[in-house]
C-alpha cells in the first residue's frame, strides 16, 4: 500500500510539473507604454498563427495576455454594433446604426447587474468612471433578446 501511495505522489509531482506554464528561451522582454504593452521571446520553436479574416489565433509559449472583444454575436446581424475604447477608463461609447428596441445591461465581472438603460442615439455614452478597475460585461438586447455581448476592461 505504501509502495502505491509513494507512485501515486510521483505521478503527481510530475504531472504537476508538466502543467507549469514556463518558457526557456534565448532572450525576451515585457514593455509598458501609456499606448499598450509589448511581450516578446527570441527562441520559441512552436509558433503558429491562424486567421480566418476577422479573428487571430496565435500560439506559442508566450501568451501573456489574451482579450476578447466581442465574445457573443448573433451570426448575419444586420446592424452595426460597437463599444469603445477598449480598455477605457472614464466613458465607453456604444454606437449603432439602428435603435429599434436597444437596450443595455452592464454585469460585474461575479454576474452582477450594474446598470441598464435603451439606447436612444446612434452614440450612447457609458460612465465608467465610478467603476472599479475590473472587467465588465455588456449585453445588447433588441426586443428583450440578446443580440450581442461585450467584454470591456476598466484600467
Amino acid at each position: 500500500m505504501q509502495r502505491y501511495f509513494i507512485l501515486f505522489v510521483f505521478f503527481l509531482f510530475f504531472y504537476m510539473r508538466l502543467s507549469a506554464q514556463e518558457v526557456i528561451t534565448t532572450a525576451g522582454d515585457f514593455q509598458l507604454a501609456s499606448t499598450g504593452s509589448l511581450s516578446w521571446t527570441l527562441g520559441e520553436t512552436i509558433t503558429e498563427t491562424y486567421s480566418n479574416g476577422f479573428n487571430f489565433l496565435t500560439q506559442g509559449f508566450n501568451q501573456s495576455q489574451l482579450s476578447a472583444t466581442s465574445i457573443h454575436e448573433i451570426p448575419g446581424l444586420s446592424y452595426k454594433l460597437e463599444a469603445f475604447p477598449n480598455p477605457t477608463s472614464d466613458f465607453l461609447i456604444l454606437q449603432t446604426d439602428q435603435l429599434n428596441n436597444l437596450e443595455y445591461q452592464v454585469f460585474g465581472l461575479w454576474g452582477e447587474l450594474i446598470y441598464q438603460d435603451k439606447l436612444y442615439s446612434p452614440e450612447t455614452k457609458i460612465d465608467f468612471r465610478r467603476l472599479t478597475p475590473s472587467t465588465y460585461f455588456i449585453k445588447i438586447y433588441q426586443n428583450k433578446v440578446p443580440v450581442k455581448q461585450f467584454k470591456i476592461v476598466k484600467q
